[in-house]
């Protein structure tokens, strides 16, 4: 009996020692609802409201060391780093390095001191001019979405500008990959694919270089992968441009030996009823093509990057091309019905690639371009 009530007050002062922990793990419900304001002003672009509102969370007067305090603080400098305030912000990173060693937001406030202020590098000046950058490349993307790319090219070419100058002046920067991101994505929407590639594949090298760093940066990691995958849209972009041209050039070569083999004479009426035969066989082909896209979209898979219409383009077009080609050369003055039916499979599959190409149609095939 004296054993088991031992035992009982033993058990009692340890919940009793374990209590103070438990009550320093709480979140004083008010410092986390300034927090979520804090949060919500962040994301209206009040930045500097936000920062302030975390500062006071991790300031907060009541509610002993609750681990949100760390949060707040690096919170705290994220916003500040976001209203272009890189004094404070380094600050307060600095700020939760000192005061939570051992909270996880100590290295994440480590690893953002350095962004701002890497040692060697000019950090705030770097932000500075990347930030411009942005105020230039990121409307214009947004305008060429929604389909302005006319509008769009002068705040490209100003932010490429801008972009190729800061990479020159600060290769060693820890962000200097997403530099060169950022200018392969103002390249691709000039259509300079060729200068896209080099700036993602440049990318790729940084990011790698940051990756093996000592500690290992972890943003890096996100931006070798996404360097990686840009890389790979840079390359299919080429490939899909050098398929272009050798379409329209051997297009070309199809019309010149059309028009070079014509006949003067006109067209019997085997020939109007053979042609029209083969127009009403493409327009059903394109019919079914329409149908099938349809299904697939509404009952197998409704994200389908098929649409109806442009699969019957897709079959009609170039169909009627290489229908009207391959009769016309088949009945020149040196007739030659291989000759016409080959050279009219050319000319179709000559629009095929244009007509994918030019209205980017291509999200069944990119993956194997």
């Amino acid at each position: 009996m004296a054993a088991a009530t031992r035992l009982l007050a033993l058990l009692a002062v340890i919940m009793m020692m374990a209590a103070p922990a438990s009550a320093q793990d709480r979140w004083p419900p008010a410092a986390e609802k300034r927090f979520a304001e804090a949060t919500a002003a962040r994301q209206k672009g009040a930045y500097a409201r936000a920062a302030s509102i975390y500062t006071e969370v991790a300031e907060w007067p009541d509610g002993g060391a609750f681990p949100q305090r760390a949060q707040a603080l690096y919170c705290s400098g994220l916003a500040w780093e976001q209203a272009h305030d890189f004094d404070t912000a380094l600050a307060s990173y600095d700020a939760v390095s000192t005061r939570f060693p051992r909270s996880e937001f100590a290295p994440r406030a480590h690893e953002a001191a350095e962004r701002l202020a890497p040692p060697g590098a000019r950090g705030f000046e770097f932000r500075k001019r990347f930030d411009e950058a942005w105020d230039l490349l990121f409307p214009a993307m947004e305008m060429d979405f929604h389909g302005d790319s006319s509008g769009a090219r002068p705040k490209l070419v100003q932010a490429e500008r801008r972009l190729v100058a800061l990479l020159a002046e600060h290769r060693e920067h820890p962000l200097a990959c997403d530099v060169a991101t950022a200018l392969g994505d103002a390249r691709m929407l000039l259509k300079d694919f060729t200068g896209a590639h080099e700036a993602y594949a440049l990318a790729v090298v940084l990011a790698t270089r940051e990756t093996e760093k000592t500690p290992p940066k972890t943003s890096a990691t996100g931006s070798l992968a996404s360097a990686r995958l840009k890389l790979d849209e840079a390359t299919r972009a080429i490939r899909r441009r050098w398929l272009d041209r050798i379409a329209k050039a051997a297009l070309g070569l199809v019309l010149a030996v059309f028009l070079a083999t014509a006949s003067p004479r006109s067209i019997d009426r085997s020939v109007l009823r053979l042609w029209g035969a083969f127009v009403v066989a493409c327009a059903s082909l394109a019919g079914l093509a329409f149908w099938l896209a349809t299904y697939v979209k509404s009952s197998v898979d409704d994200h389908s990057p098929l649409e109806p219409r442009s699969a019957a383009i897709i079959v009609l077009v170039p169909g009627l091309v290489g229908v009207t080609i391959a009769i016309g050369i088949a009945r020149g003055r040196k007739p030659r019905a291989l000759l016409g039916g080959a050279v009219g499979a050319l000319a179709a599959a000559a629009v095929t690639v244009t007509i994918v190409y030019a209205y980017g149609l291509f999200p069944f095939l990119d993956s194997e371009l």
